[in-house]
């Protein structure tokens, strides 16, 4: 039964010396034609059918138990000797810790086509996985007015982490365990960091500018590329605030505004480490035999060195308006 499946995962691998080599091995041991026959179908049943739904409701147990703590704490101080100075810390965690089987009976048909041998010999995998994503802001705000002028300012710093690991043991089935049990270890992490600042100025309650200017560093992008700076301007007039409009008791609010911003984006859902070269086992079926000896295969994954923070660039123009006190 082992030289039938190593002569189909040959087949299925492009390895035509070693299906050969595993043809001559079951005509010597004098299997039936009608059997190989069959196990061919099935191994193409493999690539282009699908599972029973019915086999997959019955003959598949997958179960987990999952763990999850989120907290958060903020404090927020106003100085005395300045009281339009204030200060905000924020502080959070998402945590969250899992594990898992997966049964499949041994011999059932379902594991020709599905599971992470597809050789029938059932599955009795075990997975776990820890996740934890945690988090700092601090910013220090001023706000006061000075006659005519009103200003707004604001500073802080950003600081989050993102750590994620998984492990999934594969056995082929509590018989085949202690012989070809195998085990992989997944784990990454990134960090992204932030320097940010906002200024609001206010002249007259009529004329009003904010600028903002972000400079933000990401681990998911190489070191020559890590950081990106994210610059906003928006200006606007409280037409309704102007002498000629004041005394218009039906126009309630009446504002032209005017914005430019570039905001930036690094989680592309590639993973934590898109600009370094990685491998990867093949998946099952994807194997090369040295004589009797059964190789997995390492593939490249695809990467790109000169990424970079995806920047989008917006203009608006607009107009706030209110009447009767609407």
């Amino acid at each position: 039964y082992d030289i039938i499946s190593a002569f189909i995962k040959s087949i299925r691998g492009s390895d035509p010396d070693g299906a050969i080599y595993w043809l001559a091995r079951m005509v010597e041991g004098g299997e039936d034609p009608a059997f190989i026959a069959r196990r061919l179908v099935i191994s193409a049943a493999e690539d282009i059918g699908l599972a029973n739904p019915v086999a997959m409701l019955e003959e598949k147990d997958d179960k987990s138990t999952v763990y999850r703590s989120i907290g958060n704490a903020q404090i927020d101080y106003k100085f005395h000797f300045l009281p339009e100075l204030r200060a905000n810390l924020n502080l959070g965690y998402d945590v969250s810790k899992s594990k898992g089987d997966v049964i499949i009976a041994d011999n059932s048909p379902l594991t020709y086509c599905t599971g992470n041998f597809k050789n029938g010999f059932g599955e009795n995998s075990h997975y776990t996985q820890l996740k934890r994503n945690t988090l700092l802001d601090f910013y220090l705000n001023y706000a006061n007015t000075f006659g005519v002028n009103y200003i707004d300012v604001m500073a802080g710093y950003s600081w989050q982490h993102f750590y994620n690991s998984t492990t999934n043991s594969y056995p082929y089935s509590a018989a085949y365990a202690e012989k070809t049990g195998e085990e992989f270890y997944k784990k990454g992490e990134s960090y992204l960091v932030s320097f940010f600042g906002r200024h609001n100025y206010t002249l007259l309650n009529r004329y009003l500018v904010t600028f903002t200017l972000r400079n933000d560093g990401s681990s998911r992008f190489s070191p020559d590329n890590r950081w990106g700076l994210f610059p906003s301007v928006a200006l606007a007039w409280k037409l309704n605030e102007e002498s000629f409009l004041k005394n218009v008791n039906a126009i309630s609010d009446l504002k032209l505004r005017l914005g430019y911003g570039v905001t930036g984006q690094q989680n592309l859902g590639n993973g934590d480490y898109p600009y370094m070269a990685r491998y990867m086992y093949s998946k099952a079926g994807a194997n090369y035999y040295f004589g009797d000896t059964e190789y997995s295969l390492i593939a490249p994954q695809p990467y790109d060195q000169n990424l970079k923070w995806e920047e989008t660039t917006t203009w608006n123009v607009g107009i706030d308006y209110g009447f009767l006190n609407g």
